[in-house]
């Protein structure tokens, strides 16, 4: 009786052979998945590959009529591909007034006009290295200032991620992370602007000047020759 081992062997080896082609072709299914930007296990798109923004005030802290420099940063994940049509669009808070203002993106128009409180930056190119906005801002001082800093010394700026025309808004033609951006601003009122009452100093120049005059008066009186 002719013995069955080869046959059971040729068997086992075909089926060895076929399990191993199946894993192979899954392999290569899911690794053309990915590679067309599959959502398959470990494949799904990450939120820290699209550009972001983010924001810093320095000093953080200033005085009525003093300077700070607020900071915006687009950040560009990718090392190697620049970024087009990026804009930012940002309301300051009130009291904050723009002095001037400068960004080191690629292209792009800035529209930051002194005085006003919009700071506008549309169709700029975030390079490899990401690139700033930077502006210079002043909390006036002016009365509204002043009643400001003295009820609300805080004032938050903020840009939220989207492609809307107005408001402070983030976005650039390769998608943005929707993470809004907070930065704030502290205000201290000084000593000579948080109380009108005059100083030691004046009620003694005050004073001089009161005696200066009742000298004078005195000296007047006995020079006047007696009737």
């Amino acid at each position: 009786m002719p013995s069955r081992r080869p046959f059971f062997s040729a068997a086992s080896t075909a089926l060895r052979a076929a399990a191993f082609a199946a894993l192979a072709l899954a392999s290569l299914a899911a690794a053309g998945q990915a590679a067309q930007g599959g959502t398959g296990p470990g494949t799904a798109p990450q939120a820290e590959d699209a550009p972001s923004v983010s924001e810093t005030f320095a000093p953080a802290a200033v005085a009525p009529g003093e300077h700070s420099t607020l900071t915006i940063t687009l950040a560009n994940p990718d090392l190697d591909t620049p970024v087009p049509g990026a804009n930012v669009v940002n309301e300051l808070p009130a009291p904050l007034q723009l002095i001037q203002a400068v960004h080191t993106c690629a292209g792009g128009a800035l529209a930051a006009a002194a005085g006003s409180s919009r700071l506008q930056l549309y169709s700029a190119t975030i390079p490899p290295g990401g690139c700033t906005i930077t502006a210079e801002v002043t909390w006036p001082k002016t009365a509204d200032g002043i009643k400001a800093c003295a009820t609300a010394s805080l004032v938050t700026n903020a840009i939220a991620p989207g492609p809307a025309p107005e408001g402070g808004r983030f976005s650039t033609a390769a998608g943005q992370i929707d993470a809004p951006a907070f930065a704030t601003l502290g205000c201290f009122l000084a000593r000579h602007t948080l109380s009108q009452v005059p100083t030691l100093g004046d009620w003694a120049r005050t004073a001089l000047a009161g005696l200066m005059v009742l000298l004078g008066v005195v000296l007047a009186g006995r020079r006047m020759p007696l009737r």
